[in-house]
């Protein structure tokens, strides 16, 4: 089953949050059937954008989307061009990220939340209190990539195939400098939202893409001074067009067939003890 996050410029179902034991998710989570494949979705900043991009409830949200079966997450983000050859309107299927605030983790060794007891590892690792450093060379599954490229190509979309995200807190929107300074670095792009969600679902061996949407340029970028109505008006403008690609998405990717990844594999990668992969039936 395939996750989909969606943000700014996305209003939310009406509807319950779910319930974790990481807290509740940003909103209800809507189960739709799309081309013969099963998919939920999940706006991250709840109906009506009401969670400011530092309070959104990310492990809630990637728990809750990994307990309902989905082996797969989208994750669609508004962004802020940092490379002066980007425009608003264009898409990039990202292909690494730099991450510079204090990402959430299910694995807080002895402190771990307990979570329900499953068959699969990562219930067993946050339960026991492991210590595990996931594998995270490559943020973003490179089968989902082909697919979601190949997707915004057939559109006839404006898409770059490949891009580094920042991250940053929010919810301010970045300054002049601190935009010099992420180029400088290698970014190609800034949000707010993206980091966390891919490296928790790393650490539950979920595959994961990123599309990014330019919204506007970051500030200073060509005199840019942007702001948080600019980036919602300009995603709304897109809306549809995004909804028709992430339903072509969905009815292309199939979690479990086509091209093999090694997504799943990475979370007892970073498991440090020998006797806890043994345990786990790894070794």
């Amino acid at each position: 089953m395939i996750g989909v996050i969606t943000g700014s410029g996305t209003k939310g179902a009406a509807g319950a949050p779910e319930k974790t034991p990481f807290g509740e998710t940003s909103g209800p989570i809507v189960e739709k059937e799309i081309g013969g494949q099963a998919a939920l979705f999940l706006a991250r900043h709840g109906q009506d954008h009401h969670w400011p991009a530092h309070l959104v409830p990310h492990r809630a949200n990637i728990w809750a989307l990994y307990a309902r079966g989905a082996r797969a997450i989208l994750s669609v983000v508004s962004v802020g061009g940092i490379d002066q050859s980007l425009s608003p309107g264009e898409y990039l299927v990202l292909d690494d990220l730099m991450d510079f605030t204090w990402p959430p983790s299910f694995y807080d060794g002895p402190v771990s939340l307990r979570v329900p007891e499953s068959d699969e590892a990562p219930s067993a690792l946050v339960n026991n209190g492991v210590a595990v450093h996931i594998n995270f060379t490559e943020p973003f599954c490179p089968a989902l990539r082909k697919i979601l490229l190949s997707v915004v190509r057939d559109m006839g979309l404006p898409v770059r195939d490949g891009g580094t995200y920042a991250q940053t807190r929010g919810p301010r929107l970045e300054s002049a400098a601190e935009i010099r300074a992420l180029g400088i670095l290698g970014a190609h792009v800034v949000g707010m939202t993206l980091g966390p969600e891919a490296t928790l679902a790393r650490e539950l061996g979920t595959c994961f893409a990123g599309l990014a949407v330019v919204a506007n340029m970051a500030a200073g970028v060509r005199g840019a001074h942007p702001s948080g109505s600019e980036v919602e008006e300009a995603m709304v403008d897109r809306e549809k067009e995004i909804s028709l690609l992430v339903e072509e998405f969905i009815a292309r990717a199939k979690p479990g067939e086509g091209e093999a990844c090694a997504c799943d594999r990475h979370p007892l990668m970073g498991v440090q003890s020998k006797a806890w992969r043994e345990r786990l039936g790894k070794d």
